[in-house]
């Protein structure tokens, strides 16, 4: 659901693996989408919606879902009034965080369905970042120097927050400040199920770190 930045043909979504897919039209608006009635509505509102349609539809079987929202990428232009004056951010700055906002809101559709259904500790949640803040809409990567586009040889580039949940399984309210990556999701994901990852997977399991048995880095390095 959202964002597919891999490619549009021989490596779409369905190409990779998943089994349905929720994506917008290419428009002059990347963020805003038309309804059957012609009214606009905001892409991750939309998104939100889809999250909990599809917990819903397939609460009763094992499901994989994958999230990767137009807000808060930029441009933030388009993010609607009413998430921006729900932040006191100035400049800029409103606009993403009326979008981080948004996909706050989003999430949390997902969370509640996952709630309705009791399949909280049946189900673990990954949110991270794929890369810094976007330097020019007044993101900032602090204390770290650089973002988005300023090179990865500087750490606001590619060192982002991440957040798991899985209540029951994890320790609640614990902070881990080793260094991991979005590949070690796959893998975690793959121990969890009790399945070993594929050979190609640069990715290690996070759960003895999540659960406090090991502490420092995942990686050396990256």
């Amino acid at each position: 659901i959202g964002k597919w930045d891999i490619g549009s043909r021989e490596q779409g979504p369905l190409d990779r693996g998943f089994m349905e897919v929720a994506r917008s039209a290419p428009s002059k608006k990347p963020f805003i989408c038309l309804r059957r009635d012609g009214s606009e509505v905001f892409r991750t509102d939309l998104d939100g919606d889809y999250m909990a349609e599809f917990v819903e539809r397939n609460k009763d079987k094992p499901f994989f879902l994958y999230f990767s929202p137009n807000a808060i990428h930029s441009p933030s232009g388009d993010t609607p009034a009413r998430y921006q004056n729900r932040s006191k951010a100035k400049g800029k700055r409103k606009a993403l965080a009326g979008a981080l906002i948004a996909v706050d809101d989003a999430v949390g559709k997902l969370l509640a369905m996952l709630k309705k259904h009791n399949l909280e500790e049946d189900t673990v949640v990954f949110l991270a970042g794929d890369n810094g803040p976007n330097l020019g809409e007044q993101g900032s990567a602090e204390p770290y120097r650089g973002g988005k586009g300023a090179g990865t040889q500087l750490e606001g580039w590619v060192h982002t927050p991440a957040i798991v949940s899985w209540p029951g399984g994890i320790p609640a309210g614990k902070a881990y400040e080793g260094l991991m990556c979005t590949m070690d999701f796959y893998a975690t994901a793959a121990a969890i199920a009790g399945k070993p990852p594929p050979k190609r997977c640069e990715g290690k399991d996070l759960l003895p770190y999540l659960k406090g048995k090991k502490t420092g880095d995942v990686h050396e390095e990256l």
